[in-house]
């Protein structure tokens, strides 16, 4: 009866996975890539940045790609694709065709750039996040590797001195939220480096949607 209650357990485990939280993160991934497609345009109108040119249609056929993908996205697929261009790296091939994508991104002015680069930064974060979420394994992973950054975030607070500390402990005690997210942050954020890569997955995606090949 133990296992029966057991094996029912994580059925409903692994349904309201499948069936809530994946379909939420999701959805939470493409508004936030649909926020940051209409932001682009706004950005571009009020600083009088045309929209008719290659690296504006550039932008928005990025993020498209990036929304498409996460209907369909195998974590795995790019995991595999990371370690085929590693172990040509003697050939050149990542960073030849990763300077192929870079050249469809070069804005005129400085500011333009900042912002063009900021824009891609965001987007690969949205999706590396999502890969790292949409995927049990390397979820349990960032689960694991938290109190390991937990407590390095505290011993970076405690070499900048005592007063500086003070101050920070005093400020996140009373927003443990924010202590949270950033601890978290730095978790995903290792995890995804070690496994998925905005540069490969604009890879992944330049001969299908990006039209940099």
């Amino acid at each position: 009866m133990t296992m029966l209650f057991l094996g029912i357990n994580i059925l409903l485990i692994m349904g309201t996975w499948h069936f809530v939280v994946k379909k939420t993160l999701l959805d939470h991934t493409r508004d936030k890539l649909f926020d940051l497609r209409d932001e682009v345009r706004r950005v571009h109108l009020e600083r009088g940045w045309s929209i008719d040119t290659d690296l504006y249609g550039n932008l928005r056929s990025m993020i498209n790609a990036y929304l498409r993908y996460t209907e369909n996205y195998s974590v795995w697929q790019v995991v595999a694709l990371r370690v085929e261009l590693s172990r040509q790296a003697q050939s050149g091939l990542r960073e030849h065709l990763v300077t192929r994508i870079n050249a469809n991104f070069k804005a005129g002015t400085q500011d333009q750039q900042k912002y063009v680069a900021d824009v891609r930064r965001r987007a690969g974060n949205a999706l590396t996040d999502f890969a790292v979420y949409n995927s049990g394994l390397l979820l349990l992973l960032t689960i694991l590797i938290t109190p390991y950054f937990l407590v390095s975030t505290f011993v970076d607070q405690c070499q900048k001195g005592i007063s500086a500390f003070g101050n920070v402990v005093v400020r996140d005690v009373l927003h443990m939220g924010r202590v949270f997210n950033f601890v978290w942050a730095r978790s995903t954020r290792w995890v995804a480096s070690n496994f998925v890569d905005q540069q490969t997955i604009d890879v992944a995606l330049s001969n299908d949607s990006h039209r940099f090949a």
